[in-house]
């Protein structure tokens, strides 16, 4: 019986803790370095931040299962910065605020 009540507690507790993976840091073949990238069970993105090879960098990245992207922030090379950053699923994009 104890060993029945330790096992099912073992289950409980590995099932309980796979609600996302661990955050993973990596570089994809085209150069852009992703940081803190985690996928949540629903099949959510969340990445801490993006580094694309043309200087470009986005942060707090959400990618939602139907293809949303949403940034919380994205700093260009030239200087500028946009904030409350959405990319549709059909590639328009929508911007809360840019700073020039």
């Amino acid at each position: 019986m104890k060993q029945m009540i330790i096992t099912i507690s073992l289950l409980l507790a590995a099932g309980l803790s796979t609600g996302c993976n661990k955050a993973k840091d990596k570089v994809l073949p085209n150069g852009t370095k992703v940081f803190g990238e985690q996928t949540l069970k629903d099949g959510t993105i969340k990445q801490v931040r993006v580094e694309f090879p043309d200087g470009e960098k986005r942060f707090d990245v959400t990618i939602l299962p139907d293809g949303t992207e949403k940034a919380g922030r994205s700093e260009h090379p030239n200087g500028s910065k946009s904030f409350d950053l959405t990319r549709l699923p059909d590639g328009t994009f929508k911007t809360g605020r840019e700073e020039i």
